[in-house]
């Protein structure tokens, strides 16, 4: 229905006739009123119902005449004369539009009569969510705008209507003069209208029409009002000409309108001018409130009070002149000649601060409609008058704190300010609101911060804020896949400032949906919200509490809001700074993000290269005593057992970029071994080479005399070495000793090469499918050992050669024997199972052993296969103890080569098998906790949480290795979360949810989710994304993605045991996922932050 917010004065024109027992009146207006519109309950858009929606223009329609008796006869019986009577129409339109719905409310008058009140017939609501009402047309209801007006006084239109004269009705007189008789009391305006034939001109009429009062001959000045519409109170006669079309005959006639100062007889004479018709009206003020403020009192009275009329007096308080901001008294006028409103100083009905007054008089309004069968009587109170104070007055509530003093805004450096306030004593939290510059204004983010008291009460007045720009997002890229995009975000290099209030949570009650609602009148009116309301948008039942049972909830009450400078704070984008290490010569390799380094007794020097204003370095076992470095950017690494771990700071201007450098201790010289204790120079040339191997990259020392070593090569990769060299002269022997030195200066103990100049000759090697057959150069009289190893399908039937080879043993597997003078050829035989025997190869299978340790410390490793062939795909699996983890993972083939492994996660790595027998080789170190995020300290709930949710994708943070955790986890987030965990699947799933754009980050993880059951969206086709998770809603959907089912009631006083969410609490409690926030609340309603939704994932997922 619609409600004025101001009263309307419509005119009429009317007569009666000779016996006075007879009224005629004639009915016209087009125009526009300010007013509210108000939403029945019963509007079939259910989030609409009983709204109070902005103020809006109603356009009004208006036309038509009627007779009726006015003696002998009661008023009522009168006005039911005049409807039966009437031949006329009232229209009325009232509408609002904004992004998300659009209600138009219209009537028409009297066709809502005639149709006895059907819908759609003479009166109707419309609605439309999303889109826009169609434009409003009064001739698709039945009726066409006859009505023009002219503007006598300064908002105010006097409608005309051009009907037939009355029959019996002055004025006396025709042609160009006319006698005139205007009856008017002492409240009501006498008018007089002229129609002349439309070739008359305005001009033609202004120097014409002369008006003079009955038996007088002085002519009355006539006040011609222009285009503005402004009249002169002081003139006799105040006159405006305008085209009017009428309706009856369809001609269109220049009209003059007379605005009386007072009602009596006129002698009207147009000279040459005829005047077609002539018409008289009156026009009768509505009530007016006639008010004032003295003393905190509103006082006063109704003028023009109608008789047996009930009025309800609404008084407000608004912080600008004449709005309706809080509802301070409403009262039953019972004395229209007196009214007295007391404007309390304090209570709770307003914030604390400085109001005008504004009160509206209003009456009841019933209509009785029939909807779906039913018939129901609809009731509203109207507004027909207003009235505002001039002045203010001063309100205190008494329940809201003090507004915080001293509000700073500081940047720290890495893109995150602090802000920081004044403690006000009694308040329960704070509300920051974050503002970005936008040209000349400040304008509101829509990010900031609710600040509450902790377990123990205490209350923060600070907080940093991390407003980072980056992260990562994820957007559906055509139907099957998902892109990883940059999420948004605050942005860098823009100015902001802040706004804090101070809130007090107040309890008051209420009952759920089934008994109905019952609301404090004290918190009503409040800006106060509920801070633990049932979320009930995941399931059919509303309240948390049961039918018919109450609640206990809180209302917020906020002071006012105090910001930070006006000049804001400047948040530059944060730039990582490149940080590198040496220790001595040796750079520092980076591995997942921490960089490594290797001493051995005597640690030596750091030197860090690094472009800063400044360095600083923190052993992390004693965080209280940093160093921070001199220009040489060099630091000496203090002494330590097993391994040290350093967090490097370079700081440029505020910013500081953090790494983590582990160094190590390693004081085990490598491991030297020769391949031969006999290595043979060639016999003409002296020419030698001693082979062998160390550890990798070490440095192998050599020299003729142990004293003399101080030529060097540099074991490979693989740990080979080559030392190269020529016997002198006619030596034919020789000797060299040899060490190896590793990066920290750990040395091995010498060993002696024997150097003999001496031919070698070639062994071949036949039918071997052994790693290492024994083919090769060997010098006469050497030991020579031969490997058949295993073929597929055949039996070893022993080795064969030339008469010049003995074997040790010639059936077996592996034997040997001495080196003639001269190379050789030696034959490995085979049968084949069953057949005949053979030698060399064909296309048989052979497979190999995977060797592991018999026992590992702080850790187990097992392969699968145990045995397999060359090419086979075979996968290590690494399981340290609780509190280690895995240091290191060889698999060396049967020549010391280390293989390539691939990493699989979880501690699964993979290799392609050699052709021959491989080792396994592990190493568990205890686990140094690292964080992943800077806000992630490695002591908190979380940080297992929070580590497992990262190496798993599962969230990359908010950038700038930012994860905040205490930034609320939004509906949009959770599932995504969810949908990750779950291996990002890509679903066929129409949906059809009006807040998940296609390219949304989230889209296909709400389609997933809908998908699988795990949530349905929340109302009207929608699915609140922004909207922060509440517990209710956290645990329904984990428990649903679960697919698990839970037995019994929960535990907890503010979970009803028919909630939606109420099974779900219980599967959550019994499986250790939350133990609820105290022994015996759940708190559904309350919000859940990043941390808790990541260790709620985990607990699920990780922890099986």
């Amino acid at each position: 229905m619609i409600v004025l917010k101001s009263s309307i004065e419509l005119g009429a024109f009317g007569g009666v006739n000779e016996n006075k027992d007879k009224l005629y009146l004639g009915i016209g207006a087009n125009g526009k009123v300010q007013g509210i519109l108000q939403i029945p309950s019963n509007f079939f858009i259910p989030c609409l119902r009983g709204a109070k929606l902005s103020q809006t223009d109603i356009q009004l329609i208006i036309g038509g005449q009627t007779t009726a008796r006015i003696s002998g006869i009661s008023v009522s019986e009168g006005m039911k004369q005049a409807l039966n009577n009437i031949d006329a129409y009232l229209g009325a339109m009232a509408q609002t539009q904004n992004r998300l719905f659009g209600v138009r409310v219209w009537v028409l008058v009297p066709k809502v009569l005639q149709t006895n009140f059907r819908y759609k017939e003479g009166w109707g609501i419309e609605g439309a969510l999303i889109t826009k009402l169609p434009e409003w047309d009064w001739s698709s209801k039945g009726v066409e705008p006859v009505v023009q007006a002219i503007s006598l006084e300064d908002g105010e239109e006097f409608a005309v209507m051009l009907a037939a004269d009355p029959p019996d009705a002055e004025p006396r007189g025709g042609g160009n003069s006319q006698e005139i008789t205007v009856y008017a009391d002492a409240d009501e305006t006498p008018y007089i209208l002229l129609a002349f034939e439309n070739t008359v001109t305005e001009e033609e009429i202004q120097n014409t029409l002369s008006v003079t009062k009955k038996d007088e001959s002085n002519r009355i000045d006539i006040n011609w009002v222009g285009k503005d519409g402004e009249i002169d109170p002081t003139a006799e006669i105040n006159a405006g000409i305008d085209l009017i079309k009428n309706k009856d005959d369809g001609k269109e006639y220049r009209v003059a309108l007379l605005r009386l100062k007072d009602g009596g007889t006129y002698v009207v004479n147009t000279g040459a001018l005829d005047i077609q018709k002539s018409q008289k009206a009156t026009v009768t003020p509505f009530e007016k409130l006639d008010l004032s403020l003295n003393s905190g009192k509103v006082t006063g009275q109704v003028e023009y009070a109608e008789m047996n009329t009930e009025y309800t007096l609404r008084t407000y308080l608004a912080e600008k002149e004449g709005g309706a901001d809080y509802l301070i008294d409403e009262q039953i006028v019972t004395d229209s000649n007196f009214i007295s409103v007391t404007v309390s100083p304090s209570g709770t009905r307003a914030p604390t601060g400085e109001y005008y007054v504004t009160s509206f008089l209003m009456t009841e309004k019933s209509v009785e409609v029939t909807e779906n069968g039913a018939s129901k009587t609809v009731n509203a109170l109207a507004a027909i008058d207003s009235w505002q104070s001039d002045t203010t007055v001063d309100y205190t509530n008494s329940n809201q704190p003090a507004a915080p003093a001293n509000v700073t805004l500081t940047f720290v450096g890495n893109e995150v300010m602090k802000a920081a306030w004044d403690k006000v004593d009694d308040a329960d939290g704070y509300r920051v609101t974050v503002y970005q510059k936008d040209g000349n204004e400040w304008k509101d983010t829509g990010f900031g911060y609710d600040l509450k008291k902790s377990k123990d009460g205490q209350l923060d007045n600070s907080i940093n804020m991390a407003l980072t720009v980056g992260g990562n997002a994820v957007k559906a890229s055509g139907e099957n896949s998902a892109v990883s995009v940059p999420a948004e975000n605050l942005e860098a290099d823009k100015d902001y400032r802040i706004g804090v209030s101070a809130y007090r949570e107040v309890p008051y009650f209420t009952e759920s949906t089934g008994a109905g609602s019952t609301e404090s009148t004290e918190t009503g009116s409040m800006e106060g919200e509920e801070t633990s309301a049932a979320e009930g948008t995941e399931g059919s039942t509303a309240g948390s509490g049961g039918t018919g049972t109450q609640k206990a909830l809180t209302a917020k009450y906020y002071s006012k809001e105090t910001q930070s400078a006006d000049d804001g704070v400047f948040l530059p984008e944060y730039k990582e700074l490149k940080i590198s290490f040496k220790v001595g010569d040796k750079e520092c390799d980076k591995d997942n993000g921490v960089f490594h380094a290797y001493v051995g007794e005597n640690p030596g020097t750091l030197t860090v290269n690094c472009d800063a204003d400044s360095i600083t370095i923190t052993r992390m076992d004693d965080e209280d005593s940093p160093t921070t470095l001199t220009s040489s950017n060099s630091y000496d690494i203090p002494d330590f057992t097993d391994s040290l771990m350093l967090r490097v700071e370079g700081k440029q201007n505020k910013d500081v970029t953090s790494v983590f450098l582990l160094v190590s201790r390693d004081e085990t010289p490598p491991v030297l071994t020769l391949s031969d204790p006999v290595f043979f120079a060639d016999r003409d040339t002296g020419e030698y080479a001693v082979t062998g191997t160390a550890d990798a990259g070490s440095e192998i020392i050599y020299g003729k005399t142990s004293q003399s070593a101080a030529q060097s090569v540099t074991a490979g990769s693989d740990g080979r070495f080559t030392v190269s060299g020529v016997l002198r002269g006619a030596d034919n022997t020789g000797v060299l000793f040899l060490s190896a030195k590793d990066s920290v200066g750990n040395e091995s103990t010498q060993q002696m090469a024997m150097i003999t100049r001496q031919t070698r000759y070639a062994v071949t090697v036949n039918g071997s499918y052994a790693d290492v057959s024994g083919a090769g150069s060997y010098a006469a009289g050497s030991v020579v050992t031969v490997r058949a190893g295993s073929r597929s399908g055949y039996t070893f039937n022993g080795w064969t050669s030339g008469s010049n080879v003995v074997f040790d043993d010639p059936n077996a597997e592996e034997t040997i024997f001495t080196m003639p003078d001269g190379s050789v050829t030696v034959t490995a035989n085979w049968s084949r199972d069953g057949g005949s025997s053979s030698s060399g190869r064909d296309d048989s299978d052979p497979r190999y052993a995977v060797g592991i340790p018999d026992k590992t410390e702080n850790g187990s490793v097992s392969v699968s296969p145990k045995n397999a062939s060359q090419g086979d795909r075979v996968t290590v699996t690494a399981e340290p103890d609780e509190g280690y983890e895995l240091d290191s993972l060889k698999v060396l083939d049967k020549n010391g080569k280390e293989l390539e492994l691939t990493d699989k996660g979880d501690g699964r790595f993979t290799f392609i098998m050699p052709a021959g027998r491989v080792e396994v080789k592990a190493a568990f170190t205890e686990e140094v906790k690292i964080s992943p995020f800077r806000d992630v300290p490695t002591d908190a709930y979380y940080y297992e949480a929070v580590k497992w949710a990262q190496k798993k994708g599962i969230t990359g943070g908010i950038g700038n290795d930012l994860f905040g955790p205490y930034q609320p986890c939004t509906r949009a987030q959770i599932v995504t979360f969810l949908w990750r965990a779950a291996g990002a699947p890509v679903v066929n799933y129409a949906m059809d949810l009006t807040d998940v754009p296609s390219d949304a980050y989230y889209a296909e993880a709400v389609r997933w989710a809908l998908s699988q059951g795990i949530t349905t969206g929340t109302a009207d086709g929608r699915f609140s994304p922004n909207a922060p998770c509440t517990r209710a809603q956290a645990v329904t959907f984990l428990f649903r993605a679960s697919k698990a089912s839970a037995d019994g009631a929960p535990a907890f006083s503010d979970v009803a045991a028919d909630a939606y969410y109420a099974e779900a609490v219980k599967w959550a409690t019994d499986n250790g996922i939350t133990n609820g926030t105290t022994s015996s609340t759940f708190s559904p309603g309350s919000g859940c932050t990043r941390a808790q939704i990541v260790t709620f994932l985990w607990r699920l997922y990780a922890e099986k």
